[in-house]
């Protein structure tokens, strides 16, 4: 056959393919796809794909630091793990200098990203070669991998879903927002103590937020979820025992707050992810003897008091573990000088930007707290006092103080239950550990020096955290302690193995204690296929359902009070909210209550006087009100918060005398507009 012949049967042929592939699928009944769908799936993977990129850049970036630093990262895990932590804590900080020129652009954004890409591209291709080894990637029997893979892919579909969680919208969302709206980054001064927080996550969801969106912004935080359990399965292979690292993993996994906290703009898994790897280094350290792990680690312990003001529990932690480990060994002076400077510098050194950024913008390096000693511009006494809540823990009751475990287990007192459950495991393994505890003390049998400092190191974390419930009720939050409990699974997975000297003939207790551990996991991953189904992440993932649906649906009457207030108050127009810490959906310019005080301290700053409070008001520029009734409603109930029965009938005489209903949803949410004569 003639070759002209032959191309023309080729090209009848492709022509009649594409004729029939055509003619079907545009015919509406046989579409399998709709252009809404297509849109909502097209979203969805560029959002994988801008927080995968984000991740790749950081590895690179990551490991080419470590080898500043001395070190050359061994093996896969610590090149994609720590390396991976690393990069992203520089990434934030480039974030911050960038915003702080002025440059908060997706233009700027891109050319950041893209300029790392190039600068690391050998790094990160030497990461994806050993990635594609034969065996390099080694997973945990079936079952395990099962109910991982399950309870991970649970969490994905939520993290894909915009973004419902309390403090995300709050300000892990709403402060990049607002920088972004302004184009670049200026300390945000409001009597919001949350927005003066250290940023060093925020940063991260504003590079997110700029490329692509906020459900880029959570997947951030997802991959702090996936990194963290392979730091722990890490941490324990290396310096516990290869066998122990499986049962590590699923203790990590069997957190129901993990799971939760992963599929949230939040920043606690970030928080003790560096924490866990700064003690990981530190292990390092203290086995191997080189300085560059130390030097790591001090880096690592910076990168954690960027995140949080209660991260300084892990410099301290970690410095009192050095002091031990350098007067154990007999150190001469000058090793002592040696590491403690280099522990304490390079940890002052990559904290300081947010501490920094807020002596500049208010005088307290870390406002709102210690007013006190530095004061803060925009706070004030009283408003330090409401905020401490001082006096309204548990007290120094001793029942109150040996219950605390079951109690923090059960969720009977959590300001915060839904994301702080902790699950059973550490509860039921709290007389094996004190029991090992007291029986290992002082005997010579061999046992991994890692399981020991892991044990203390979370003694630590919760003394300093029982501290805070004995002072205060707004301290009693669980998920504060996620750092002590999962420093605590390593050494639940060596327990496990270590039950086997009880075993008789006849019976196994460490059998017993690990089937009933499965039985946990089945209970976890029932529950959390439950929640899923509940919130229903599938529709809108697919285009089946709007964003806009979606929240409506999952924030119900928040979020269509949100939409009230777009709609109803013009462009101009300032909203003062009461009783309503989140904004993050609201276009308009607007005042959250963030520690539900603005009423009683507007009372206390006017003493009383409803007419000042009105002319203050006007004064500042607010047009509207928005009122949470139910908030108001469940403070009143349940007098959390220290409002007294003068200021609650005080409001309703503000709401009658100064203010006009300009609409509601349901008696939830009122919005008010504040009438022109302030003399009512």
């Amino acid at each position: 056959m003639k070759s002209s012949a032959r191309w023309a049967i080729i090209v009848l042929c492709l022509g009649w393919i594409a004729f029939v592939y055509a003619s079907f699928y545009l015919v509406q009944q046989q579409r399998p796809l709709a252009a809404e769908n297509l849109r909502a799936l097209a979203s969805t993977l560029l959002d994988l794909l801008v927080a995968g990129s984000v991740w790749v850049i950081a590895v690179g970036c990551g490991n080419r630091l470590s080898r500043w630093l001395g070190l050359d990262l061994e093996g896969l895990g610590e090149r994609v793990i720590l390396g991976g932590g690393l990069g992203l804590g520089a990434i934030s900080l480039l974030v911050m200098g960038v915003g702080l020129l002025g440059w908060l652009y997706r233009w700027a954004m891109v050319a950041l990203l893209g300029a790392l890409a190039l600068i690391y591209a050998r790094d990160i291709a030497a990461v994806i070669r050993q990635i594609r080894r034969p065996g390099a990637v080694r997973l945990p029997s079936q079952a395990w991998s099962l109910y991982l893979g399950a309870t991970a892919v649970l969490t994905l579909l939520v993290a894909l879903t915009p973004p419902t969680d309390f403090d995300g919208l709050l300000y892990h969302l709403t402060l990049p927002r607002l920088f972004i709206e302004q184009g670049r980054i200026v300390p945000i001064v409001n009597a919001v103590p949350q927005f003066l927080y250290p940023s060093l996550v925020e940063m991260l969801y504003t590079a997110a937020m700029l490329l692509k969106g906020d459900v880029a912004a959570k997947l951030l935080h997802f991959g702090y979820a996936l990194l963290l359990g392979g730091l722990v399965y890490l941490l324990t292979r290396r310096h516990i025992g290869a066998q122990h690292g499986r049962w590590a993993l699923v203790a990590y996994a069997a957190i129901p707050m993990v799971s939760v906290l992963g599929s949230w703009a939040y920043t606690d898994l970030a928080l003790c992810f560096y924490q866990i790897a700064a003690f990981y280094a530190l292990l390092n350290w203290m086995e191997r003897g080189q300085r560059s792990w130390l030097a790591m680690s001090a880096v690592l312990s910076g990168l954690s008091m960027g995140i949080k003001y209660t991260s300084f529990t892990c410099p301290l932690a970690l410095g009192l573990l050095i002091v031990w480990r350098l007067a154990r060994t007999r150190a001469r002076p000058g090793a002592w000088a040696g590491a403690m400077g280099t522990y304490v510098g390079l940890t002052l050194v990559v904290a300081c930007p947010w501490y920094i950024r807020n002596w500049v913008a208010t005088g307290n390096p870390v406002y709102p707290f210690a007013f006190e000693v530095f004061g803060g511009k925009g706070w004030d006494e009283w408003r330090a006092a409401w905020y401490a809540r001082a006096g309204s823990g548990i007290g120094w009751d001793w029942q109150e103080l040996v219950r605390l475990p079951w109690t923090l287990t059960l969720g009977l007192k959590d300001i915060n239950f839904y994301d702080g459950r902790t699950g059973p495991l550490f509860l039921l393994a709290l007389p094996f550990l004190l029991g090992w505890l007291v029986w290992a003390w002082g005997r010579d049998r061999p046992r991994p020096a890692a399981v020991t400092y892991l044990a203390l190191w979370a003694g630590v974390l919760y003394a300093f955290w029982v501290g805070g419930v004995i002072s205060s009720h707004s301290l009693f939050q669980t998920r504060l302690l996620l750092p002590a409990l999962v420093a605590l699974c390593p050494v639940l997975a060596y327990l496990l193995g270590e039950l086997r000297v009880l075993d008789t003939r006849l019976f196994s207790l460490r059998r017993v204690v690990g089937m009933s551990a499965v039985l946990v996991l089945v209970a976890n991953v029932a529950y959390q296929f439950v929640e899923t189904v509940r919130i229903r992440p599938v529709p809108v993932l697919v285009g089946e359902e709007s964003r806009e649906q979606f929240l409506s649906r999952n924030l119900g009457t928040y979020y269509r009070a949100m939409e009230l207030v777009n709609e109803s108050v013009p462009d101009g127009g300032k909203v003062l909210f009461l009783w309503e810490p989140r904004t993050y959906y609201c276009q308009r310019t607007a005042q959250p209550d963030a520690v539900l005080e603005q009423w009683a301290w507007r009372m206390y700053q006017q003493e009383g006087d409803l007419g000042a409070i009105a002319r203050s008001l006007q004064s500042e520029g607010y047009t509207h009100i928005l009122l949470h009734r139910a908030g108001l409603d469940f403070m009143r109930r349940t007098r959390l918060d220290p409002l007294s029965d003068r200021d609650l009938d005080a409001w309703e005489a503000f709401a009658v005398g100064y203010l006009r209903l300009e609409g509601q949803v349901g008696d939830s949410y009122l919005l008010y507009g504040l009438m022109s004569n302030a003399d009512g």
